[in-house]
């Protein structure tokens, strides 16, 4: 990290202790006020250092000269260049050292993944794993009629070779070709009639309130709670999406049922299971690793899912809207204010989402630098939605913003663009030697319509971040400014 204090930061000590002004903040930070003490009527022995000395609490002083500077450089340029749709909220150890735009709400992208994330961690667990059944009345080594493929909300169940093709990174799939193996190792040979993909968990919404036509079945979707291969089929390394998710499911199990030996006399078919039996489940990856793969590829169909699941764990209702009130919820409990906070979906897709950065700030200071959120954050640089560009995957050129720079490698960030609503937002952790990490976040929000106008606004935002945060250092030693031996 560059930027140690030096000489510069003692002369400011004397200022600092008068508890002078601390630089620009959209809401005026309070100052603590200090009265004289009431005269004496008899003298009084003098303290060991004078009352307003810096001997008096040299740890407090070192980090009320850190974040000064802190404070300073993120006002040069970055704080007075935001608009009024956007915000900035930077703490250190608990404190908001800056606080800009904050009063309003602004459309947070991708970065409400965060919230999904975090609240998914809370109510689920990180070692929770989403199941998927095939039910069946088994009879010998025959299903009597329907073998029903009942879809649990796993986000990552894929066929072999699908895992490595649509992400930044690959992700851990549950294979659907595993649970056709435990029915062999079951004993199960034929089934007299078909697979009948069952989607029941959740409700039937296929797409998220506002997503605009260029997004459906691109970036996300047709939701639902048997989804295979993120609802795409594919042949010779070509994706296609489909239009029921659930009859899909169902023919690529059946496909894959017949290659393992398993005879399939019946059509495959969408529906309900009348509650047949269960015969074999398969799991997916602990929770905690499904959230690192939705944040570190900024995975839209994980995050949904994720959002109705938290709704059939708060209120037994698997819906967005379920989802999003477990999360106001759970919030609340945490003691983060939601005021103007609206969620409609999971994956930020949908402009009609509002949130404050004060609230995402307050989020990422509940979870900490630590644990499976931490983790799954992109570094700068590194890995993700913040790894280096792959001209030949196509990936946006916002991973580039970091190389080169003081917080490469070391910045964890959630990154986020809704270009059609001129929306573009980062918010993270940048861990600091010897100090407590910082906490920020920017959502940017211009008003240009394009992925490639609303970053020409808003990275070098991210630049002008990332030099301001990238210069901060702890402070002198609190031993330089205790009272010396003499």
């Amino acid at each position: 990290m560059k930027g140690l204090i030096g000489l510069t930061a003692v002369g400011l000590v004397p200022a600092l202790a008068l508890g002078g002004v601390w630089g620009w903040s959209e809401r005026e930070v309070a100052q603590v006020e200090r009265s004289e003490p009431p005269a004496a009527t008899a003298p009084a022995p003098l303290p060991a250092a004078p009352l307003l000395s810096v001997r008096r609490a040299p740890t407090e002083l070192s980090s009320e000269i850190s974040q000064a500077n802190l404070r300073s450089a993120l006002s040069t340029n970055l704080v007075t260049g935001l608009n009024d749709r956007s915000c900035l909220a930077v703490a250190v150890g608990g404190e908001l050292v800056v606080a800009a735009g904050t009063t309003g709400t602004v459309i947070p992208a991708s970065n409400l993944k965060l919230l999904v994330a975090a609240v998914a961690l809370e109510v689920l667990g990180p070692d929770y794993r989403f199941a998927t059944g095939a039910h069946g009345n088994l009879v010998g080594d025959t299903v009597e009629g329907d073998l029903f493929l009942v879809g649990g909300g796993d986000p990552l169940l894929a066929t072999f070779g699908y895992e490595s093709i649509p992400k930044y990174q690959p992700i851990p799939a549950t294979q659907l070709a595993d649970l056709a193996g435990a029915l062999v190792d079951a004993g199960v040979r034929r089934i007299t009639g078909g697979v009948v993909g069952d989607e029941s968990r959740y409700d039937a919404e296929r797409w998220g309130p506002g997503w605009a036509e260029d997004v459906k079945g691109v970036e996300a979707g047709p939701l639902s709670a048997l989804m295979v291969n993120d609802s795409k089929e594919v042949a010779q390394g070509v994706a296609r999406r489909v239009d029921d998710p659930a009859r899909s499911a169902a023919a690529q199990f059946t496909d894959l049922l017949r290659s393992y030996g398993i005879e399939v006399d019946g059509d495959p078919s969408a529906g309900i299971s009348p509650g047949t039996p269960s015969l074999v489940e398969i799991h997916s990856a602990p929770l905690g690793e499904v959230v690192g793969e939705a944040l570190l590829n900024s995975d839209n169909n994980t995050a949904e899912l994720l959002l109705k699941e938290i709704g059939v764990a708060t209120s037994g209702e698997g819906s967005s809207a379920a989802g999003a009130r477990g999360i106001l919820s759970t919030l609340g409990t945490w003691g983060i204010p939601t005021d103007g906070l609206a969620i409609i979906d999971g994956s930020g897709l949908s402009p009609w989402n509002q949130v404050r950065c004060t609230t995402v700030i307050g989020v990422l200071q509940h979870i900490g630098a630590s644990g499976p959120l931490f983790d799954g954050l992109p570094i700068a640089g590194v890995s993700g939605t913040l790894g280096p560009l792959d001209a030949e995957a196509g990936k946006p050129d916002n991973q580039d913003q970091f190389l080169g720079t003081a917080v490469e490698g070391v910045m964890r960030a959630k990154t986020g663009t809704l270009g059609d609503a001129g929306a573009k937002g980062l918010s993270g952790f940048l861990p600091v030697d010897g100090g407590t990490p910082i906490v920020f976040s920017l959502l940017g929000n211009v008003d240009v319509a394009g992925q490639a106008a609303t970053e020409g606004i808003v990275l070098p935002w991210w630049r002008e971040l990332a030099e301001a945060l990238g210069s901060y250092a702890p402070g002198p030693p609190a031993d330089s400014l205790a009272p010396q031996a003499s």
